[in-house]
């Protein structure tokens, strides 16, 4: 089954999908964003990461339809099953 991750707005321009599934199991949050980082290169990274290899503030991640911001932040388990969200700002005005 494997854990799936949806991307959103500009991520899918990134990564040319809007979502994929990753194997693995008792991973965290931090473990998926590297193996999306590894399978999607450094355009992936930069746009998700700051300079100091953390999510960067205006991202919204969600693990089963909870931000990880009320959980484990970037250290959130997941497990195989589990769908995680990646929402990117929102622009307009």
């Amino acid at each position: 089954m494997g854990i799936r991750v949806k991307f959103f707005a500009a991520l899918w321009e990134i990564t040319g999908e809007k979502e994929v599934e990753l194997d693995g199991t008792n991973m965290t949050v931090r473990e998926v964003l590297q193996k999306l980082i590894e399978r999607y290169g450094e355009t992936f990274k930069k746009e998700i990461m700051d300079n100091d290899d953390k999510v960067k503030d205006h991202y919204v991640i969600l693990v089963n339809g909870r931000n990880i911001v009320f959980l484990d932040g970037i250290n959130t388990k997941v497990k195989d099953g589990d769908l995680i969200s990646v929402f990117p700002p929102v622009g307009g005005g």
